[in-house]
């Protein structure tokens, strides 16, 4: 690995000698029977930009954890680096609520089936909110709601105003 030399800031004196990391290392084409023969015996040269910036931040990331300077949960506060298992697939599913008695005839005439949000609430007591709460909650969770995808050639969207 090169080293390059840094002056400390704030001081003239007292250089220190801080690895860089390079984006790749190559080896000389005329070593390359020699390293298959004996693996890892040829010393390979650094090549492209250094230091690399992706580089150079997971060797000071990984340095500093060795060091014990740095706890794996401190750069990784959501604890993504310790699932367990594979996550299963997202599945979107999308209810078409009518309005009304009215809308829900017209929503007929295309043949889909809906139910009014009091005949849901009443069925099954699953309470329904106005897409104005769920923008709401993705806001706090520091989602962007750009577009809706919509699955449907055709759909009626009524609001309602609280």
């Amino acid at each position: 690995m090169n080293q390059i030399t840094c002056k400390k800031p704030a001081s003239d004196s007292d250089d220190f000698l801080y690895p860089i990391m390079p984006e790749l290392y190559s080896l000389p084409a005329d070593k390359i029977d020699a390293e298959i023969k004996a693996h890892n015996s040829q010393v390979r040269i650094p090549i492209g930009s250094a230091p690399h910036l992706w580089g150079q931040s997971m060797y000071i990331l990984s340095r500093l954890i060795m060091d014990r300077l740095l706890l794996p949960g401190e750069i990784d506060p959501l604890g993504r680096r310790m699932a367990a298992e594979p996550k299963p697939d997202l599945v979107v599913q999308i209810v078409v609520l009518a309005e009304d008695d009215l809308v829900k005839e017209r929503l007929a005439e295309y043949n889909l089936d809906a139910q009014t949000p009091t005949e849901v609430v009443c069925d099954s007591g699953i309470q329904i909110y106005p897409a104005k709460v769920l923008l709401q909650i993705y806001n706090q969770l520091g989602m962007i709601c750009l577009y809706v995808l919509m699955a449907f050639k055709l759909i009626i969207y009524h609001s309602r105003k609280k």
